[in-house]
């Protein structure tokens, strides 16, 4: 299934065309095969993109993704590649290397960039007086 997510999208079908697909040809999703408690009967296209991204189907041993903020905190943080500990040719490979830096490549060209929202210069310097929370400002409003 992995190779064929990796050739289909190199061939132009998007996530949700590819999770469309296994999902009408009856495949079972990764988290249902796991057992998992959540696990839906579905494929979504958000799963198919986690699968591009994961180093390691290339055959390298990709640790230190992420990290929680603190001892005592469970929220995690993403860091960025040059921390990974990547230890290379640790198993067979699925897809080869060139497959997957075109794949990122191809998913880097296709990622929409949203500006951020302009923050006005009277942001939260006004707090409600009932509730305690700052006043933002509204176009036309």
């Amino acid at each position: 299934m992995v190779r064929r997510i990796f050739k289909d999208y190199l061939k132009g079908k998007g996530f949700d065309r590819i999770a469309k697909d296994f999902y009408n040809e009856g495949v079972t999703p990764p988290g249902k095969l796991a057992k998992k408690s959540n696990g839906s009967d579905k494929w979504h296209g958000s799963t198919i993109s986690v699968i591009l991204t994961t180093p390691h189907y290339t055959g390298d041993l990709v640790q230190g993704r992420q990290t929680t903020r603190s001892v005592t905190s469970k929220v995690r943080e993403n860091l960025s590649s040059d921390k990974f500990i990547v230890v290379k040719n640790c198993h067979e490979a699925l897809v080869c290397r060139e497959d997957f830096t075109a794949v990122q490549a191809l998913m880097e060209t296709h990622n929409r960039k949203r500006p951020y929202a302009e923050i006005h210069l009277f942001t939260n310097t006004l707090y409600c007086a009932d509730c305690g929370k700052g006043m933002h400002f509204k176009k036309n409003r």
